[in-house]
């Protein structure tokens, strides 16, 4: 005798109660999509497809954003060079952290501007990264106090 599952429309689980209007916009909102991405929606469908959800659920979360200002796109560049120049620093393939470097590949026009603008923007982006590589420092030792051994007590912090 075979049990087969009845077909029940394809995976999804059915809305008791659409919102009226709701899946047209969302149909044409996919449409203008596909119309403006058709390289990526030749190429890759689901990363479309992915991407474009992932915003969409962001967007539309009831909580409020995180506090604290939000990140740029500069200061991640600048924290990334910042870390690897750090570490080939350390191990001796380069003299020194080059800021000048950095500023030039993360701050825009960084090369047009005069001393005072120069030195306000590159301290500022020096700030940022310092900050921001305290908190990851920060992070990591929350999680290392955490740590829990086999007879559930707190386990001493590796190095």
């Amino acid at each position: 005798m075979n049990r087969a599952k009845p077909d029940s429309g394809g995976g999804h689980r059915p809305i008791s109660n659409p919102i009226p209007g709701l899946e047209a916009q969302i149909r044409v909102w996919a449409s203008q999509l596909k119309r403006a991405y058709p390289n990526l929606w030749g190429a890759a469908p689901l990363t479309l497809r992915d991407q474009a959800v992932a915003f969409l659920r962001s967007s539309l979360t009831p909580r409020n954003r995180l506090s604290g200002a939000r990140r740029t796109l500069a200061v991640d560049t600048a924290y990334r060079m910042w870390r690897d120049q750090l570490r080939q620093h350390r191990r001796g393939r380069r003299p020194r952290v080059s800021w000048l470097r950095i500023a030039r590949a993360c701050i825009d026009g960084f090369r047009y501007m005069d001393d005072a603008e120069r030195k306000l923007k590159l301290r500022r982006l020096q700030n940022a990264v310092y900050n921001r590589s305290h908190r990851a420092w920060k992070r990591l030792e929350r999680r290392r106090g955490r740590r829990v051994d086999a007879h559930n007590e707190v386990a001493e912090p590796s190095a």
